[in-house]
C-alpha cells in the first residue's frame, strides 16, 4: 500500500480540522471555483475514502479553526448583503441566494416579495430587462408574472402605471 496521501484523505482530515467544505476545496484546488458541484464532488470523494477505511462519517470536527480575516470579511459582507436584500433598492443575486440556502436562511429574505419589488421598480419607470435583473428573476416573463401576481393580490392597477413619465 502506498504512503502517498490522496486528495480524498487530505480533504477528510482538513474537514476534521474544522474547515468548511468550500475552504477544503479551495485549499486543495486553488485554481478551481468552489461552486456547489465541485464542493459536492470533494465531499463525495472524502466520504468514499472514509467508508473504505471504516472511518466515521461525517468526520468528527475538532476545535474549529479560526477563519482568516479575508474569509471573515467575505462572510460579514454576505450577511450584510442578505440583511439588506429586503430593501427594494438592493438587487438580488443568484450567488447570494445559493449562499443563503447553504446557511439555512430563508430565501427570498424576509421583507418584500420579488413581485412587490418588481411592481415598484416598474412603476418607477425601470425597463423590464432591468426589473428582471434588479429583482433576481431569471427571465423577463417571470418578472412580469411576479409583478402581475402582486398587483392582483393587492388590487393594484395593471399594467403598471409609470410614475417616472
Amino acid at each position: 500500500m502506498s504512503t502517498k496521501t490522496t486528495r480524498a484523505e487530505r480533504a477528510y482530515f482538513l474537514r476534521t480540522l474544522g474547515y468548511k467544505w468550500a475552504v477544503v476545496l479551495t485549499l486543495l484546488h486553488p485554481d478551481r471555483d468552489p461552486n456547489r458541484k465541485a464542493v459536492k464532488q470533494i465531499r463525495r470523494l472524502a466520504k468514499h475514502w472514509a467508508s473504505r477505511r471504516e472511518m466515521a462519517w461525517p468526520p468528527e470536527l475538532h476545535e474549529p479553526t479560526r477563519q482568516t480575516p479575508y474569509e471573515e470579511q467575505i462572510e460579514e459582507n454576505r450577511y450584510a448583503r442578505y440583511a439588506a436584500a429586503s430593501d427594494p433598492n438592493v438587487p438580488l443575486s443568484r450567488e447570494l441566494r445559493g449562499w443563503a440556502l447553504e446557511q439555512g436562511l430563508a430565501w427570498p429574505p424576509p421583507g418584500r416579495s420579488q413581485g412587490e419589488r418588481a411592481y415598484e421598480a416598474k412603476s418607477e419607470g425601470m425597463p423590464w430587462s432591468e426589473v428582471r435583473e434588479h429583482c433576481g428573476y431569471a427571465f423577463i416573463p417571470g418578472a412580469v408574472a411576479g409583478a402581475r401576481r402582486w398587483a392582483d393580490t393587492q388590487n393594484l392597477p395593471w399594467p403598471v402605471p409609470n410614475e417616472a413619465a
